[in-house]
């Protein structure tokens, strides 16, 4: 196999793993609409818990919690807090060396040369060479997620939806 510019082919991968994984989820309804609770229609929770345990990996533990508040025919509030985590894959823990050549153009040296502007006999091309490699040291990537909004709908054929919500992620695997 060939090497010309480090063209060669991405080199095979080998790996393995079992998981064993548990979930379990709730759907607890509070309070239904034939309980007359005052300001409030209907109540549902939801509350779930993942587990996942990896052979070459560590595993992890993923909660989930969520609401939904009917509080009229027309206004329901809704919410949810919840954990999560994406697990290296296999290629991007056992994948060896590979090397990648491509050529770019700069955009400022393209725009800068139709202007007439010297760029000191630049054409605005250069090469760039990216270099990855696998690790066995990578751990799962985790947020935290959290959501809340509304929704509200004044008719049978008008809906309107409002969300605000937050993601924090650590340890993004990027390859």
């Amino acid at each position: 196999v060939s090497d010309v510019v480090n063209s060669s082919p991405t080199p095979d991968s080998r790996g393995n793993r079992t998981v064993n994984s548990f979930f379990i989820e709730f759907d607890v309804p509070v309070v239904s609409p034939e309980m007359n609770v005052p300001l409030v229609e209907q109540l549902d929770l939801q509350v779930a818990w993942r587990k996942e345990s990896y052979s070459d990996f560590d595993g992890t533990n993923a909660p989930r919690v969520a609401f939904g508040w009917r509080v009229s025919d027309i206004l329901k509030l809704r919410g949810s807090f919840q954990e999560t985590f994406r697990a290296p894959n296999l290629i991007t823990i056992n994948e060896s060396l590979v090397v990648r050549s491509n050529t770019r153009n700069d955009a400022a040296i393209d725009y800068a040369n139709d202007l007439g502007i010297d760029t000191d006999d630049s054409n605005g091309s250069y090469s760039v060479q990216r270099t990855a490699q696998g690790s066995s040291k990578l751990r799962a990537e985790t947020s935290d997620n959290t959501t809340v909004g509304f929704v509200l709908e004044p008719t049978d054929n008008i809906t309107l939806t409002y969300d605000v919500w937050s993601i924090e992620s650590e340890n993004t695997i990027g390859l």
